[in-house]
């Protein structure tokens, strides 16, 4: 019996078009797709080799094990309430975003050298930019509130932050760093304020068991060997990749009245010449200081809402977008925009907007823009600047940080393991 659809199509002049292009293909039509070689999967814990107790300011390192090939890291810590008393009990509550209060930065480093950097701002782009699917672990391990309770009787108590750390290397397999061929690496976290503000009545709030957990692989023999032949079979292997720098900070201090809250301007020069992949705009508010010319410190790290971007250079507006169109910003490969991740844990971490060079894809680079020619590349950010307490005649400040994402090659010295940044801009 004859189809009427296959019949009518088959007179189609463009059906018949299509079944003459070289992409035509049959879904229908078994395939093999790609297979990995099958692989040993191990997840070791590390403990400092050096600053393991932990202080404003203070630094921890980690020595990452020759095991494998590193596909995951995860960095850990408790952060403890000690109260004196069975008097001194109760409910201590840890605000969201306080993981950005307590890590300053995280350096990955090849026999001493940095290569790769995330610091708080960074790590705040990264979270930022996922879908909600990838960000729930993240909220769950590290963003969201906590509350520390003591009771009588058990006056210590402490709860787990556990961070992912992705650089530049961990976003694509073929990528991933080869612990067990490369010079030794290692990990060094920064801290910035450990304890809470003052206040606590005979509690102590500190960090404590800062932990690295690696997750590696290992290839059989024959397997082993093939990568081993394949990526080093030349004097060097060059990838790639992608790491990120955050330019100068660009601050204002705003007084607060009685009146509406005032529309204020943040520029940021762009000093960085390398090629940039994307643009993450993170704009953050200090605590009310003790006077009128005195601002707080910065403490919950919560992005503040920004309200129109204009980024030029060369004489040229690249960009000039109000919140509702920035709220598009990451286009996918098919036309529509992926959604911010949002919580109902009060992170903002969705108000961080975003310039694209190219569209949202984790797996290729699709565009980036080299600054090294662009003359007086500028970031101009509106914000309707508001301090919360319009009784109040101290100041606060506002500060805007640009996180770019850029394009870096990546060398390995195939003779020694050598790795170092060859080229970026």
């Amino acid at each position: 019996m004859a189809n009427v659809q296959n019949n009518s199509n088959a007179n189609s002049s463009l059906v018949n078009t299509m079944l003459g292009s070289d992409s035509l293909m049959n879904e229908n039509v078994y395939s093999t797709s790609m297979i990995n070689p099958p692989h040993a999967l191990t997840y070791s814990p590390m403990d400092p080799s050096n600053g393991s107790v932990v202080a404003d300011g203070s630094t921890t390192s980690f020595q990452i094990n020759k095991y494998g090939i590193i596909s995951q890291i995860l960095f850990s810590y408790e952060k403890q309430k000690v109260s004196a008393a069975d008097a001194d009990v109760g409910t201590t509550s840890i605000v969201v975003n306080d993981v950005f209060s307590v890590i300053d930065k995280v350096e990955l480093l090849s026999s001493s050298r940095v290569i790769s950097t995330l610091t708080r701002y960074d790590l705040m782009a990264q979270f930022s930019s996922l879908p909600q699917d990838h960000f729930t672990p993240i909220d769950e391990g590290c963003v969201k509130p906590r509350d520390i309770i003591t009771s009588t009787g058990n006056l210590t108590k402490s709860v787990k932050y556990t961070i992912p750390l992705v650089f530049g290397f961990m976003l694509k397999q073929n990528t991933q760093l080869n612990a067990s061929f490369l010079e030794p690496l290692s990990i060094k976290v920064y801290y910035g304020k450990t304890t809470l503000p003052t206040g606590i009545t005979n509690n102590v709030i500190s960090v404590i068991n800062p932990k690295l957990m690696v997750r590696y692989k290992n290839y059989q023999e024959e397997a082993t060997a093939k990568i081993l032949a394949e990526n080093y079979s030349n004097p060097t292997l060059n990838m790639l990749l992608c790491r990120y720098y955050d330019e100068n900070r660009s601050s204002l201090i705003t007084v607060a009245t009685t009146a509406a809250p005032e529309l204020r301007t943040l520029q940021v020069e762009l000093k960085n010449t390398d090629c940039v992949e994307d643009f993450y705009f993170v704009l953050v508010k200090s605590a009310l200081g003790s006077s009128a010319t005195v601002p707080g410190d910065y403490t919950d790290f919560s992005p503040q809402p920004i309200t129109n971007l204009k980024f030029t250079g060369s004489g040229q507006e690249f960009c000039n977008l109000d919140e509702a169109q920035l709220n598009y910003g990451r286009i996918g490969s098919y036309g529509f925009s992926h959604a911010l991740s949002q919580t109902t844990t009060g992170s903002n971490l969705a108000r961080i907007k975003t310039f694209q060079t190219g569209i949202y894809d984790d797996h290729v680079v699709s565009n980036t823009l080299s600054l090294r020619e662009i003359n007086n590349p500028l970031v101009e950010v509106q914000f309707m600047a508001d301090n919360g307490d319009a009784t109040s005649t101290n100041a606060a400040q506002y500060s805007l940080y640009v996180v770019e994402k850029c394009s870096s090659i990546y060398s390995v010295n195939s003779a020694t393991g050598s790795l170092s940044i060859s080229l970026s801009n």
